[in-house]
């Protein structure tokens, strides 16, 4: 199941939440009000989406099939080679990294009920 969200998080790409927690906390002392921001934000994120697209089908168009350009079609492939590893060449058990999953969710549990 896991394979299947690999692509959200393959480059290690900082995550937009915590700018977005930020930005409503500077909304809140400088005086906006909460949806208004949150319009705003999601104002930016569609252009964002699209102008990503379009620029990808751009570079794709200019550059052409012929030359090479992949673009992101591999990435979908690499999640899956991925499990075709492990499940073909299943490794030993990593308990130090069992435990230190089972201390972070310890943690991340302990904090929640606080």
């Amino acid at each position: 199941m896991l394979t299947y969200l690999y692509f959200t998080d393959r480059a290690l790409a900082s995550h937009p939440m915590p700018h977005q927690l930020e930005g409503f906390k500077i909304a809140e002392r400088v005086g906006i009000r909460p949806k208004r921001l949150a319009i705003a934000m999601m104002m930016a994120i569609t252009v964002g989406v699209v102008s990503a697209l379009w620029a990808l089908l751009h570079s794709a168009y200019k550059t052409g099939v012929a030359s090479g350009f992949a673009g992101y079609v591999g990435i979908p492939w690499e999640s899956f080679r991925r499990l075709a590893g492990w499940m073909h060449y299943p490794g030993n058990t990593n308990s130090a990294e069992l435990a230190f999953i089972g201390i972070g969710l310890t943690f991340s549990l302990t904090m929640m009920l606080l």
